[in-house]
């Protein structure tokens, strides 16, 4: 049961004011709008699915035997990828899941670099030193 999709929660208590071009006149308050628990729910499953795969992005990377500058590429690359499909999930209406689009291309951008960097020696020690 836990291997089960996880469905992206829309943030916006209210979508068509979200939606609509007169919700900054409209009687609804930016806090009526928003539910920050949603908002970090979408967060921490944008920074879980980002860690993920820069784990399996850094042991393709080592396995491959990329070093240097070309291996750090495969990692924003897998970045920029992960960026690119959490925002084509959330569909045609983004801001309704996401607070904002450079916060989830940007902001996640370091998220896992350490994780990449720790599989993407350890697969490439074991893979082309040791093997």
């Amino acid at each position: 049961e836990s291997m089960r999709k996880r469905p992206v929660v829309p943030v916006a208590r209210n979508r068509q004011a979200v939606l609509s071009k007169e919700s900054a006149t409209s009687e609804y308050s930016p806090v009526d709008l928003f539910a920050p628990d949603k908002l970090e729910y979408n967060r921490r499953s944008v920074d879980y699915c980002r860690t993920f795969l820069s784990i399996i992005a850094g042991c393709a990377t080592g396995v491959a035997g990329y070093s240097g500058l070309s291996g750090l590429a495969c990692f924003f690359i897998v970045s920029i990828l992960v960026s690119v499909a959490v925002i084509v999930r959330a569909g045609p209406h983004p801001q309704i899941y996401l607070q904002s689009i450079p916060g989830v291309v940007l902001g996640g951008l370091f998220t896992g670099l350490g994780s990449f960097i720790l599989f993407w020696t350890m697969a490439f020690d074991i893979v082309h030193i040791y093997g």
